[in-house]
């Protein structure tokens, strides 16, 4: 007698803010907010993460690598804790990539795949992404135990790819 596969392996990359944004949101927030930016401008500038100019320091930068690396593994937790396993594989070109592991017939594993935003722009690719902006309760789920200056890194959005038919046909049912 033969049994249908209802577990399947897809992979995933989580993309967190980039340097460049970084520097700009840190720049931009103090611009054009001055006053109720500076309380935390100057005890970012107290504590050594930033100059007097905006500029991120050395230290800055050490602090921000820690909370992006504190991010991407809060990310995966959240990925963990909705399928039946998930793997990190390293960084890639985009982000922190893996696979993950689940089953078509658990509402709960299908439904990481059904919160993802426009999918009828990515699905010709096979790629399916969550924006995580769209998702405010993900944002304090994976920025957990984050430092207020580690805040600027959030994760901008998971792709999900290499998503097997089977369960593109059960995600939309």
């Amino acid at each position: 007698m033969k049994t249908e596969t209802t577990e399947y392996s897809i992979g995933f990359s989580i993309n967190t803010t980039n340097e460049n944004e970084i520097t700009d949101n840190i720049k931009e927030n103090y611009e054009n907010d001055p006053v109720g930016y500076a309380a935390n401008y100057q005890d970012f500038i107290l504590a050594g993460y930033v100059t007097d100019s905006g500029d991120i320091t050395e230290l800055g930068w050490e602090v921000l690598s820690k909370a992006d690396l504190q991010i991407e593994m809060n990310a995966l937790q959240w990925i963990r804790e909705n399928s039946i396993s998930a793997s990190d594989e390293g960084h890639g070109d985009t982000g922190l990539v893996g696979t993950l592991c689940l089953d078509i017939n658990n509402a709960k594993h299908i439904s990481l795949l059904q919160n993802c935003d426009d999918l009828n722009e990515y699905e010709k690719y096979g790629i399916y992404e969550l924006f995580t902006g769209n998702h405010n309760d993900l944002d304090a789920i994976f920025t957990k135990d984050i430092s207020s200056f580690g805040e600027y890194i959030r994760v901008e959005s998971i792709e999900f790819f290499e998503i097997p038919s089977e369960v593109i046909e059960k995600m939309e049912s």
